[in-house]
This record gives C-alpha cells, sequence and structure tokens, in this order.
C-alpha cells in the first residue's frame, strides 16, 4: 500500500504534477503496489504567508478534482498538517495530519488556539553544586557573568533530543521556570538555579 506524493513545488521528493499527470496511468496499473492515497505537503505553511499557502492549496485541490470519481472513492486524500488544521478546514479532505498540535504545542507564536499539553516530561535533579565564572560544566561554557549555581536532571539528548536542543527550553522547579544551561551532556542536562536557596537533590 502506498500513498503517492505530490509536490506543488519541486523538491525531488516526490512527483510534481507534470510528471504525475504523466505517468499516473502508469502508476495505478503497477501489480505490486495498491495506490492508496494522495497527498502534499506543503513547506509555505511554515512561512505563514497564506496568500502563497491558499494558491497551493488551490492548486493540489485542482489536481485532486481532476480524479475520477471511481478511482477517487478509494483514495484517501490529505494535506493539512498542525499549521494548516485550523486555518484551512475546507481542505481537510478524507484524513489530517496532526503533529505538535496533539502534544498541545502551538504551530506558530501568533496563533491563538486553546491547545492544551497532552504530557508533561519529568525528572528529578541529582546534583546542585555552586559553580564559578568560565567553569565547564558541558559542552560549552557555564555561568559567564560570576559565580552561580547548578543543578543536574537526569534528562538527556538521547530521551529527547528535539527539545533539549533548543536554546528556549526552561524547566519548572517548585513552581518557577529555570533555564537550561548549554546543550545537554550525555544523560543529563543543567539547570541555572542561581539566586535559589530552596532547591536541593531530588527534587522534580
Amino acid at each position: 500500500d502506498v500513498h503517492i506524493r505530490i509536490d506543488i513545488l519541486k523538491s525531488g521528493m516526490g512527483f510534481d504534477i507534470e510528471s504525475y499527470r504523466e505517468y499516473q496511468q502508469e502508476i495505478y496499473r503497477m501489480k505490486n503496489i495498491r495506490v492508496c492515497g494522495i497527498y502534499t505537503h506543503l513547506y509555505s505553511a511554515y512561512e505563514f504567508d497564506r496568500q502563497v499557502t491558499y494558491r497551493e492549496l488551490q492548486t493540489f485541490d485542482g489536481l485532486v478534482k481532476e480524479i475520477p470519481n471511481q478511482l477517487r472513492e478509494s483514495l484517501m486524500v490529505h494535506v493539512c498538517s498542525s499549521t494548516l488544521l485550523f486555518e484551512y478546514p475546507e481542505f481537510h479532505y478524507d484524513m489530517v495530519r496532526v503533529g505538535t498540535a496533539i502534544y498541545g504545542l502551538p504551530c506558530h507564536p501568533e496563533h491563538q488556539y486553546d491547545l492544551q499539553p497532552l504530557l508533561s516530561l519529568k525528572s528529578r535533579i541529582f546534583s546542585v553544586s555552586k559553580v564559578t565564572k568560565d567553569c565547564k560544566i558541558s559542552y560549552k561554557t557555564a555561568a559567564q557573568n560570576g559565580p552561580g549555581k547548578i543543578a543536574r536532571v537526569l534528562f538527556g539528548y538521547w530521551d529527547c533530543p528535539l527539545l533539549m536542543t533548543k536554546s528556549s527550553i526552561k524547566v519548572w522547579i517548585k513552581g518557577r521556570l529555570y533555564d537550561v544551561v548549554s546543550e545537554p551532556c550525555m544523560d543529563n542536562a543543567c539547570i541555572d538555579i542561581s539566586g535559589s536557596d530552596d532547591i536541593q537533590v531530588g527534587d522534580e
């Protein structure tokens, strides 16, 4: 079973529209595959230019409308990812591909949808230590502004490389938010708890 990817703009990952039109009959006659879906993925959705995105959606929709009715009934058509889901309900087709929105993560800072986090990631502090200026605590230099305090948490890039390598990640400890310092080192991350005297080993 396969889903055919259509690229509105040529990216090399799928069929551009002209190629699909040229080869579609050959594809649907192949004996060793069953085409059960057709889709596209719009990179323009991440640039948040509604005019460009809408034009590309209309282009894809035009191709969908060319599909003969008998064939269309057997195809799962889809285009909407989390970035398109809330903005373009008229292009939901047969299914939507919800990714980050499932986890309650906003698709864009300007999107004000009432998304609620599905999960939280928790660990415990295993070390609290004072550090001096330019002290190496990870792959990069620690506090640049003098003495500080670092809490180490058992959570590293093996657990969640996408989230833990973002520069804006914060950690919630005892009702307060703290910054992750530098990048994770193997199986632990360093949290800057400078100025807090009530955080200790074992805290969540």
